[in-house]
Order: C-alpha cells, then structure tokens, then sequence
C-alpha cells in the first residue's frame, strides 16, 4: 500500500510583505462597517435564534476581528437560549489571519466580548485562543466543513506576491488565471470547504463577475454552486476607509436549487437599506429592492454584459 502524505508548505514573514497602501494602511486590510457585518453574518444563516453550537463558522482572513467578535455575541446568545455550556464551543468557530499583530488584537478583542457575556476569562482566553490561528489559510491543513463562512477577503494583485508564493498558490488553485487578484483563490478554498448546506457570504470587489481573469471562478461556481443574493454596493461605503474597489456582497450555496440570484443594488449601504434587504430576503417585505435573474448561469452573463 502506498501512503499520499501532504507536506505543509510555509513561507518567510518577509514573503508576506505586501508593502503599504497610499493613506499609510496595509494592502489586504479593508475594515467592514458593523452593520454590513451584520447582514452578511445574516446571508449566511448565522442567525442566534438558530443552535450555533452544532454549526461551523469559518473566517479565512479575520484582520482585526471585525467579523468575529460579532459572530461570537451571536455564537453565545444561541449558546444561552439552547442550553450550551461557553466551554464546549471551541471548534464552532475558526479564523486565520497571517499577521500575528492582527491575530493578537483579534483574540484580545474576543476575551473581552466573551467576558462581558460572563464567560471566565481562563475560558475566554482558551476559546480565543482555538478560534484564531496564526497563519495562511491560503496553505493551512483543513479537514473538516463548514456550515457558514463569511468575510473580507484581502484585496492584493497576484503580481504583488513574491515569485515562491504566486507559484505555490497558481499550483493549487485552479481559479488563478491570468492577473486574477488573491480574493479569487480565498473564493476558491472557501468553497470547498462548505458543509453540503452551507453558505459563504463575503464583501469583496466584483471584478470576478466581469473581468477575464474571473473566468474559471465563474465557470466553477456555476457548475457546482450557487449565487443566491448579489449585493451591488459600487454607490455605496461599506467600508471604515474609502477604497475604490468595486465592492459587493454575495452569497453562494454549495447547494443547487435553481433558485433566481437576487439583485440589490444600494445607495449608501446605510443601516436602514441594510435592514431593508434583511427584511426582503426573510421574506417579512415584499418591497422590489432587488432583480431576480433566472438563473445562476444567466446572472454571471448579464452582468457581464
């Protein structure tokens, strides 16, 4: 018998310097104002009335806990209401980031939202701890599904990465075509990784949508996904910085119902058109905030066109 061993493939903290963007940020950070973290937390059915406990939830690029901490408040209210001990909840949730600075501030920000829910702080620190992981999801070891993953991926050219890295991720992600950017790969792995029923929303440009390089991402999501909920944001800031990145918020099933994608487009991305598009897609307003295309096939070319 002949044994396939995988051997973990990791580079230099220098190979992730990506260098720093025009207002002094670092390339691959945007931060996502609360309240479009929290309908996109909704897109992808991490709801607190739902038991939490037995979902998964998967944050590939956790920056400074944007997502995370509110996901975790959602994670412990559900624990509440369906009887769980805080203690058990350590492989509910997982989060990767490569800058250890980021990851510290993440866990810190963690402890103390778990504290403030009552959670001890030995706890706290060791959920924080299983949650967030120091390293490349783009090359981390990962066996098991997930039933939700959600985020904003980094926005980085492929053409910025150092020569070894662009290798390794162009060998293992098909989806990498031409001068795509890195949050086609994130796309890629996060997919593969959903639960049958699980449900990947992100914030992201949508360049993959129109552009050349979005090619085999598309043909891969038409062939074995589903986009469920487009969210055109090109008006609108959903960002804490102002970027020019084309931003959009979709949500892909791995599940294939032949559902007609559902087309917003906002204004402002404010709390209240967030609240609006809550409201239409758990059916409590019947308001036409939205395009519905025929199918997935059709969506990718129409907006295309």
């Amino acid at each position: 018998m002949q044994l396939s061993l995988s051997i973990p493939v990791s580079f230099s903290k220098e190979a992730y310097d990506y260098g720093s963007r025009s207002d002094g940020g670092t390339h691959g950070l945007v931060l996502t104002k609360p309240h479009v973290v929290e309908l996109i937390l909704d897109l992808a059915g991490y709801a607190s009335d739902l038991d939490l406990a037995s979902r998964t939830l998967l944050e590939p690029s956790c920056g400074h806990g944007a997502f995370l901490v509110p996901a975790a408040e959602r994670l412990l209210r559900s624990a509440r209401a369906h009887g769980k001990c805080p203690a058990d909840l350590g492989t509910a949730i997982a989060a990767f980031d490569i800058e250890p600075l980021h990851v510290e501030r993440t866990r810190e920000a963690l402890v103390a939202t778990l504290q403030q829910h009552d959670v001890g702080r030995k706890i706290a620190t060791g959920l924080a701890e299983q949650w967030v992981r120091q390293g490349d999801f783009l090359l981390a070891p990962l066996q098991r599904a997930f039933d939700c993953v959600v985020g904003n991926p980094p926005y980085i050219r492929i053409e910025q990465l150092s020569p070894e890295i662009q290798a390794e991720y162009r060998r293992r992600y098909s989806t990498l075509f031409d001068r795509a950017d890195l949050y086609v790969a994130f796309i890629e792995r996060s997919l593969s990784l959903l639960s049958p029923n699980g449900v990947l929303s992100f914030v992201c440009a949508d360049r993959w949508t129109l552009n050349r390089y979005g090619a085999p991402l598309r043909k891969l999501i038409t062939s074995r996904h589903e986009v469920r909920t487009y969210i055109d944001l090109h008006q609108a800031s959903p960002f804490e910085s102002e970027v020019i990145a084309y931003p959009s918020i979709f949500a892909i099933s791995r599940e294939r119902t032949g559902t007609p994608v559902r087309v917003f487009t906002l204004a402002t991305a404010s709390p209240a058109e967030c609240a609006t598009v809550r409201d239409v897609e758990q059916g409590k307003d019947s308001r036409h905030v939205g395009v519905a295309s025929a199918s997935c096939e059709t969506w990718f070319e129409v907006s295309a066109a």
